[in-house]
Order: structure tokens, then sequence, then C-alpha cells
């Protein structure tokens, strides 16, 4: 997530036209959202999947790529309550920097205006990039390997999340 948040950063300077300085309050809520939220779902699915589907030798491209297309559906999960999550801690330290109450309602329009805004494309984003990734990793690599297949393009997801996140 620090890698992706930090591409997205420099993206948007040089877009910007200014000169690129890390925003690092930015970088450690994203962070803490791959910590606290997109680490430990994806963590739990992939080690269910393995258990209810595990890999067999010699296994079926069909089996594989439909072990794909479940390690999809966490997305659709995940990317709902990344919203959620980036606006409660966003308005939970704009309070206190302010030293003032945490205005719930505040919160849910924000939400809600990610949701009717964000959601639908990042959702299509998700499984644009998501199931063909997830059904060539079941399909082609080892489990050993399927991590680093994983984590390379979270960077680059976790970095377009930032950007569709930051854009407000």
């Amino acid at each position: 997530m620090a890698m992706g948040d930090t591409l997205a950063q420099g993206l948007e300077a040089n877009t910007n036209g200014r000169p690129f300085e890390l925003d690092k309050i930015r970088s450690a809520k994203m962070i803490s959202w791959s910590v606290l939220g997109f680490v430990p779902i994806n963590f739990f699915s992939y080690r269910t999947i393995e258990r209810v589907l595990p890999d067999r030798v010699p296994q079926s491209m069909a089996r594989s790529a439909f072990k794909g297309i479940v390690a999809f559906l966490p997305a659709t999960v995940i990317n709902p309550i990344f919203f959620a999550y980036t606006a409660a801690l966003e308005a939970c330290l704009e309070a206190r920097s302010k030293q003032q109450r945490v205005d719930t309602e505040q919160i849910r329009r924000t939400v809600e205006r990610r949701y009717r805004e964000d959601l639908v494309g990042v959702l299509q984003a998700s499984a644009y990039t998501w199931l063909p990734v997830n059904i060539v990793n079941f399909c082609l690599m080892p489990p050993a390997y399927r991590i680093i297949v994983t984590s390379t393009v979270s960077t680059v997801w976790n970095g377009y999340l930032s950007l569709v996140n930051h854009k407000h």
C-alpha cells in the first residue's frame, strides 16, 4: 500500500505540475487500511479457497479458473468497506485536529457520495483487473508464488484506489 500510494501521490504531483512531497498522513491512512482490512480479508479468503478447493495434481484448467473467479469475490466486499473505512477515518482525524466531535451524519453523507460516484467504477475496474489476474494466478502459478503475483498487482491496484479516494 505504501508503494501504491506513493506512486499515486507522485502521479498527482506530476499531473498538477507541482514538486512531489509525500503526504505522510495520507500514506499512513492508506497503509492502515491495508493492514486492518485488505490484507486480513484477502489472507482469510485465500486460505479458505485453498482449504475448500485444494490444489490437485493434475489440476484441470476449469477448476483453476473457478478458483480464480472465487478469489475475486472478496473484492465485492472489500471495495465498499474501503470507502466506508477511509471516510470514517478521515472524519475522525479531522474532528480530532479541530478538537470537535465526530459528525457521524457527515460520515454517512460522504460514504453515500463515494458509493454513488465511485463504487460502480471501482467494482468494474476491480473485475477487469482481478478476475484475469486471479485466473492466470491459479491456472499457471504454483501456490508458493501466488503471493508474489498478488502483491505486485496490489501495488498498482492500491495506487489506483488512492487516486480514486483522494480525487475529492
